[in-house]
């Protein structure tokens, strides 16, 4: 019984070690603009030739911390699909949910999820159906630990 014991409390361990592993190197990340802001080019990136505009409750991006994400987009444009996933640091994927509130402008609540990675950075994955057909794409964000 002791042996089972010490058994399923190392494969534990090892279980959340390795749900923590790094990964590859992030690439560039992108800010959001506080809401309410004027939008500037560090909250703003390209898809389909038009503008996705990012903004956040919380442009620091704690983790553990409820934040409320706002993305404009082209009317006309749907978001189909969207997820979190880490870049820095395996952490699974996690939906993310959008509610249209009016023309182009678009809500989810997040929470960023604590690590080991004191540089954790994020990306958030969009499916985009526009009017040239369905496009994709990708932002990179850092984390602010929390306070």
């Amino acid at each position: 019984m002791t042996f089972l014991k010490s058994f399923l409390t190392f494969c534990f361990l090892v279980t959340t070690l390795v749900a923590c592993s790094k990964t590859k190197e992030p690439s560039a990340a992108v800010g959001f603009c506080p809401v309410g802001a004027i939008p500037t080019a560090q909250c703003q990136h390209a898809v389909a030739g038009h503008k996705l505009t990012l903004f956040s409750s919380s442009p620091a991006m704690p983790e553990e911390t409820a934040i409320d994400l706002y993305v404009e987009l082209p009317a006309s444009w749907l978001i189909t699909r969207s997820q979190l996933s880490g870049e820095s640091m395996y952490m699974g994927t996690i939906p993310v949910v959008w509610e249209h509130l009016s023309e182009g402008r678009w809500l989810a609540k997040i929470r960023l999820g604590a690590c080991t990675d004191p540089n954790m950075v994020w990306r958030l994955s969009f499916n985009i159906d526009t009017e040239q057909g369905p496009a994709t794409t990708s932002v990179h964000f850092p984390v602010a630990a929390h306070p």
